[in-house]
Protein backbone atom coordinates (compact mmCIF):
# COMPACT_ATOMS: atom_id res chain seq x y z
CA UNK A 1 0.00 0.00 0.00
CA UNK A 2 0.83 3.48 -0.59
CA UNK A 3 2.32 5.11 2.61
CA UNK A 4 0.14 7.20 4.53
CA UNK A 5 -0.05 8.93 8.01
CA UNK A 6 -1.75 5.55 9.39
CA UNK A 7 1.10 3.54 7.83
CA UNK A 8 3.68 5.59 9.91
CA UNK A 9 2.07 5.22 13.09
CA UNK A 10 1.21 1.36 12.21
CA UNK A 11 5.04 0.73 11.11
CA UNK A 12 6.57 2.76 14.27
CA UNK A 13 4.79 1.18 17.02
CA UNK A 14 5.05 -2.45 16.25
CA UNK A 15 2.29 -3.84 17.99
CA UNK A 16 0.09 -6.51 17.17
CA UNK A 17 -3.67 -5.01 18.27
CA UNK A 18 -2.58 -1.62 16.49
CA UNK A 19 -1.61 -3.53 13.48
CA UNK A 20 -4.66 -5.21 13.27
CA UNK A 21 -6.57 -2.29 13.83
CA UNK A 22 -4.87 -0.62 10.81
CA UNK A 23 -4.68 -3.74 8.97
CA UNK A 24 -5.55 -1.81 5.73
CA UNK A 25 -2.57 1.20 5.83
CA UNK A 26 0.11 -2.31 6.67
CA UNK A 27 2.89 -1.13 3.99
CA UNK A 28 4.68 -3.82 3.63
CA UNK A 29 2.28 -6.85 2.57
CA UNK A 30 2.84 -10.55 2.31
CA UNK A 31 4.22 -11.35 -1.33
CA UNK A 32 1.29 -12.29 -3.45
CA UNK A 33 1.74 -16.21 -4.65
CA UNK A 34 -0.53 -14.76 -8.10
CA UNK A 35 -1.07 -12.07 -10.52
CA UNK A 36 -3.06 -9.31 -8.77
CA UNK A 37 -2.86 -5.77 -8.85
CA UNK A 38 -1.54 -3.95 -5.84
CA UNK A 39 -0.43 -0.30 -5.16
CA UNK A 40 3.16 -0.43 -5.93
CA UNK A 41 6.82 -2.48 -5.57
CA UNK A 42 10.00 -2.07 -5.50
CA UNK A 43 11.57 -0.93 -8.23
CA UNK A 44 14.06 -3.34 -8.73
CA UNK A 45 12.03 -5.16 -11.63
CA UNK A 46 9.51 -2.77 -13.54
CA UNK A 47 8.00 -2.83 -16.78
CA UNK A 48 5.71 -0.15 -17.81
CA UNK A 49 4.46 1.21 -21.00
CA UNK A 50 6.40 4.04 -22.71
CA UNK A 51 2.55 5.86 -23.25
CA UNK A 52 2.01 5.31 -19.58
CA UNK A 53 5.70 6.94 -18.68
CA UNK A 54 4.72 9.73 -21.36
CA UNK A 55 1.53 10.92 -19.65
CA UNK A 56 3.23 11.01 -15.99
CA UNK A 57 6.71 11.03 -16.25
CA UNK A 58 9.80 9.53 -15.05
CA UNK A 59 11.57 9.39 -12.04
CA UNK A 60 11.84 12.48 -9.94
CA UNK A 61 15.64 13.02 -9.43
CA UNK A 62 14.87 14.81 -6.22
CA UNK A 63 14.92 11.29 -4.84
CA UNK A 64 18.30 9.96 -4.45
CA UNK A 65 17.64 6.61 -3.17
CA UNK A 66 14.46 5.25 -1.48
CA UNK A 67 10.69 6.18 -2.45
CA UNK A 68 11.26 6.95 -6.52
CA UNK A 69 9.73 4.12 -7.21
CA UNK A 70 6.68 4.82 -4.82
CA UNK A 71 6.26 8.48 -5.92
CA UNK A 72 6.24 7.11 -9.68
CA UNK A 73 3.64 4.21 -8.99
CA UNK A 74 1.53 6.65 -6.74
CA UNK A 75 1.72 9.39 -9.68
CA UNK A 76 0.41 6.27 -12.50
CA UNK A 77 -2.30 5.53 -10.09
CA UNK A 78 -3.75 9.07 -9.63
CA UNK A 79 -3.64 8.76 -13.89
CA UNK A 80 -5.88 6.05 -13.66
CA UNK A 81 -3.48 2.92 -14.38
CA UNK A 82 -3.74 -0.15 -12.17
CA UNK A 83 0.09 -1.81 -11.15
CA UNK A 84 -0.24 -5.23 -11.17
CA UNK A 85 2.14 -7.70 -9.63
CA UNK A 86 3.08 -10.83 -11.23
CA UNK A 87 5.10 -13.50 -9.57
CA UNK A 88 5.85 -15.90 -12.51
CA UNK A 89 8.11 -12.69 -13.70
CA UNK A 90 11.61 -13.23 -11.41
CA UNK A 91 14.47 -11.24 -11.18
CA UNK A 92 17.15 -12.00 -8.61
CA UNK A 93 17.64 -8.75 -6.26
CA UNK A 94 19.44 -9.36 -3.32
CA UNK A 95 17.69 -6.47 -1.09
CA UNK A 96 19.59 -2.94 0.23
CA UNK A 97 23.06 -4.30 -0.73
CA UNK A 98 24.45 -1.51 -2.83
CA UNK A 99 23.45 0.58 0.17
CA UNK A 100 23.77 -1.34 3.12
CA UNK A 101 20.39 -0.64 4.60
CA UNK A 102 20.27 -3.74 6.81
CA UNK A 103 23.25 -3.23 8.30
CA UNK A 104 23.11 0.27 9.35
CA UNK A 105 23.97 1.78 12.45
CA UNK A 106 22.68 5.24 11.51
CA UNK A 107 19.88 5.70 9.12
CA UNK A 108 21.69 8.01 6.44
CA UNK A 109 20.05 11.77 5.70
CA UNK A 110 19.25 10.84 2.05
CA UNK A 111 16.37 8.21 3.71
CA UNK A 112 14.94 10.70 5.37
CA UNK A 113 15.30 13.38 2.41
CA UNK A 114 13.55 10.83 0.45
CA UNK A 115 10.68 10.33 2.71
CA UNK A 116 10.06 14.05 3.62
CA UNK A 117 9.77 14.74 -0.29
CA UNK A 118 8.00 12.04 -0.99
CA UNK A 119 5.08 13.29 1.39
CA UNK A 120 5.38 16.80 0.62
CA UNK A 121 5.32 16.58 -2.78
CA UNK A 122 2.28 14.24 -2.76
CA UNK A 123 0.30 15.10 -0.03
CA UNK A 124 1.43 18.82 1.20
CA UNK A 125 3.90 19.63 3.87
CA UNK A 126 1.09 19.47 6.64
CA UNK A 127 0.30 16.37 5.95
CA UNK A 128 4.58 15.50 5.47
CA UNK A 129 4.65 16.99 9.14
CA UNK A 130 1.18 15.22 10.56
CA UNK A 131 2.95 11.49 9.01
CA UNK A 132 6.27 12.62 10.87
CA UNK A 133 4.54 13.33 14.25
CA UNK A 134 2.34 9.58 13.80
CA UNK A 135 5.76 8.11 12.96
CA UNK A 136 7.42 9.57 16.40
CA UNK A 137 4.24 8.96 18.80
CA UNK A 138 4.11 5.33 17.47
CA UNK A 139 8.17 5.05 17.85
CA UNK A 140 7.86 6.43 21.06
CA UNK A 141 5.06 4.33 22.57
CA UNK A 142 7.41 1.46 20.97
CA UNK A 143 10.27 2.84 22.75
CA UNK A 144 8.71 2.98 25.92
CA UNK A 145 7.23 -0.59 25.26
CA UNK A 146 10.57 -2.18 24.85
CA UNK A 147 11.90 -0.37 27.83
CA UNK A 148 9.70 -1.51 30.01
CA UNK A 149 9.65 -5.12 28.96
CA UNK A 150 13.79 -4.52 28.49
CA UNK A 151 13.40 -6.10 24.67
CA UNK A 152 15.68 -4.90 21.84
CA UNK A 153 13.62 -1.85 20.07
CA UNK A 154 15.25 -3.19 16.69
CA UNK A 155 15.91 0.44 15.76
CA UNK A 156 18.53 2.27 14.29
CA UNK A 157 20.01 4.35 17.27
CA UNK A 158 18.82 7.77 17.05
CA UNK A 159 16.49 7.26 13.97
CA UNK A 160 13.47 9.02 16.17
CA UNK A 161 15.56 12.01 17.26
CA UNK A 162 17.34 12.14 13.58
CA UNK A 163 13.45 11.87 11.80
CA UNK A 164 12.52 15.00 14.14
CA UNK A 165 15.71 17.10 13.41
CA UNK A 166 15.52 16.31 10.25
CA UNK A 167 11.90 17.33 9.19
CA UNK A 168 11.89 20.17 11.60
CA UNK A 169 14.39 21.39 8.91
CA UNK A 170 12.88 20.56 5.99
CA UNK A 171 9.97 21.89 7.08
CA UNK A 172 11.58 25.11 7.70
CA UNK A 173 13.11 24.93 4.53
CA UNK A 174 9.87 24.46 2.79
CA UNK A 175 10.91 22.91 -0.59
CA UNK A 176 13.35 20.17 -1.35
CA UNK A 177 16.78 20.88 -1.74
CA UNK A 178 17.00 20.05 -5.10
CA UNK A 179 13.07 21.25 -7.08
CA UNK A 180 12.54 18.13 -9.36
CA UNK A 181 10.44 18.60 -12.66
CA UNK A 182 6.68 18.90 -12.44
CA UNK A 183 4.63 15.52 -13.37
CA UNK A 184 5.18 15.34 -17.06
CA UNK A 185 7.18 17.99 -17.53
CA UNK A 186 10.18 15.59 -18.86
CA UNK A 187 9.55 12.89 -21.29
CA UNK A 188 11.74 10.06 -21.62
CA UNK A 189 12.85 10.57 -24.83
CA UNK A 190 13.78 14.05 -23.68
CA UNK A 191 15.89 12.53 -20.93
CA UNK A 192 17.55 10.20 -23.10
CA UNK A 193 18.89 13.21 -25.45
CA UNK A 194 16.45 12.11 -28.32
CA UNK A 195 15.42 15.04 -28.97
Amino acid sequence: RFPSIASEFEGAIRFGPVSTLLKNAKVPLETPSETCSIDWFAGASVMMRQSVLDEIGLFDETFFLYFEETDLFLRAHRAGYATDYVPASKVAHIGSVSTGMKSWSRVPGYWFDSRWHYFAKNHGVGYAAVASLAHLAGGGLHWLRCTLTRRDRGVAPRFLTTLLAHDVRALLRGRPAHPAPATGQVSSSQSQGLT
